[in-house]
């Protein structure tokens, strides 16, 4: 018995993820000395667009569903008149467990449709976040085009107007200026669409801000620029300071502060380098076991861990952090639940630093006279030594200008993170604007219709008081037990 569009009860069940009546249905079937041959026939009785059953178990991501029809001879290379597969359906209903089935099951991650479509395609298409997410983590290639549009999974991400997922593909690498077979960039079909928040995502960021962190590239691959800029300018800072500065100091008050700033500075800065934020590691299991107890969101696909509340993974460092607040390429490290404090002081410690070497230079600008008190170094020549002391002094006072701002607003920031026992990923994270996904492809292509909500992990309740919230920012966060932390190298 079919409907005009072919539909019979058990694609009707499939579709409604309805898995009792499915077994019911089977039941009747042999109870009736039904043939197996008729049966698997009827598993495999196609719509009027060429779907089966197992399309549907697929696009609802029930796993016994699936089993349950391959059980009776399902065909599950089956493809549909458009080409499309379990994959692609799977993909269309946003399951990355049905994914992650037909993956280990050896099916093709780069499998096409009649138009050249991957899965990731279609999961960018319909704005379907949880298996864009799963697709490029496992590799899908996000710069493909398709056949008859020319179209890359980033160019219909933007067609669907969602920003999460145009800014998911921008991190695993999508290339924002590959053009379809119109000439046509994933920019211009956002200016097209006037969607405003993702032409500002597709405008890419200037090296200086990302250099400087105020805001992270997409293109998340770890160097050690910032890292060595930092060493290289507090050395210099430093070094310059007392070899041409020191000379003219005849007060110890100057030398002591000096040698109390620079060395919490080091001190602080070491510890906020070296020690493991926070790392989860992977208690061999499968991402498959994980997805069948728990939701795709709660699972990362890359480290396959269930993510405790508050963790996030770091595409920098390749690994989830326990209570994330960003990743900070001063120090080469993420800052996390083992290392915030220390990072808290370094900035703190820092920001003294950069205060006390300005006032330094300020009350010693001008002295003509030096007095070799406490000079580690001797000069021959008075009047090269003074040319030198005023550029260190000038030098300082530009230090102090391009630094001193953002070092007191990162401080206010993470002092306020403190007192509210929150992070600055919880307080600041991104946004993104998700528009209702679209149900059919511009190109006129079906697409099974259902519904996609998407639900994020919330931090949870934290303490009132003030006192609690920094004990549990200094201390608690780093040893509770929920956190199964990796033991990998630095100061753990």
């Amino acid at each position: 018995m079919k409907d005009i569009r072919l539909y019979s009860l058990l694609h009707i069940a499939c579709l409604n993820n309805q898995l009792e009546i499915a077994k019911r249905f089977f039941e009747y079937l042999k109870a009736q000395d039904t043939p197996e041959q008729e049966i698997t026939e009827w598993v495999n009785t196609r719509t009027d667009e060429g779907f089966t059953a197992i399309h549907f178990a697929s696009f609802k991501g029930s796993i016994e569903l699936i089993k349950l029809l391959e059980g009776y001879g399902a065909d599950t290379q089956v493809k549909n008149h458009q080409g499309l597969n379990v994959m692609h359906i799977a993909a269309q209903g946003d399951q990355p467990i049905s994914l992650a089935y037909f993956l280990r099951k050896g099916f093709d991650i780069q499998e096409l449709d009649n138009k050249g479509s991957t899965p990731l395609h279609w999961a960018a298409f319909l704005g379907m976040e949880n298996a864009t997410i799963y697709l490029t983590s496992w590799g899908s290639d996000p710069n493909l085009k398709d056949v008859e549009s020319g179209f890359t999974p980033l160019h219909l991400a933007v067609v669907s107007g969602n920003g999460r997922v145009v800014r998911r593909l921008l991190i695993k690498g999508a290339n924002r200026h590959i053009k379809d077979n119109e000439d046509k960039t994933p920019k211009d079909l956002a200016l097209e669409n006037e969607y405003g928040h993702i032409v500002q995502l597709l405008e890419g960021r200037s090296w200086i801000v990302e250099c400087f962190n105020i805001k992270p590239g997409f293109q998340r691959r770890r160097t050690r620029y910032s890292l060595l800029l930092f060493i290289t300018l507090l050395l210099t800072a430093f070094l310059a300071n007392i070899i041409f500065v020191f000379p003219y100091i005849s007060a110890s008050i100057w030398v002591v502060l000096f040698g109390i700033f620079v060395g919490l500075t080091t001190i602080f800065f070491l510890f906020s380098w070296l020690t493991n934020p926070g790392y989860m590691k992977n208690k061999k299991t499968d991402i498959l076991s994980l997805l069948l107890k728990y939701e795709a969101h709660r699972v990362c696909p890359e480290c396959v861990i269930l993510k405790p509340d508050r963790s996030r993974h770091c595409d920098y460092c390749g690994s989830c952090v326990a209570v994330f607040d960003h990743h900070c390429p001063w120090i080469d490290n993420c800052v996390g639940a083992r290392n915030h404090k220390y990072f808290l002081m370094f900035i703190f410690s820092t920001l003294l630093s950069v205060l006390f070497i300005t006032i330094l230079a300020a009350t010693h600008i001008g002295i003509t006279e030096p007095v070799y008190k406490y000079s580690l170094v001797s000069w021959k020549d008075d009047d090269v030594l003074f040319d030198f002391k005023e550029a260190v002094c000038v030098a300082d006072f530009i230090l102090a200008l391009i630094f001193g701002v953002p070092l007191i607003l990162l401080n206010s920031v993470q002092v306020n993170n403190f007192i509210k026992g929150k992070t600055t990923n919880e307080r600041f994270g991104f946004q993104g604007t998700n528009k209702e996904p679209l149900k059919t492809k511009a190109d006129g292509s079906s697409v099974i219709n259902g519904d996609f909500t998407s639900e994020s992990v919330r931090p949870e309740d934290q303490p009132n008081s003030f006192m609690a919230n920094c004990q549990a920012m200094c201390c608690n966060n780093a040893t509770d037990s929920k956190y199964n932390y990796q033991q990998v190298g630095g100061i753990n």
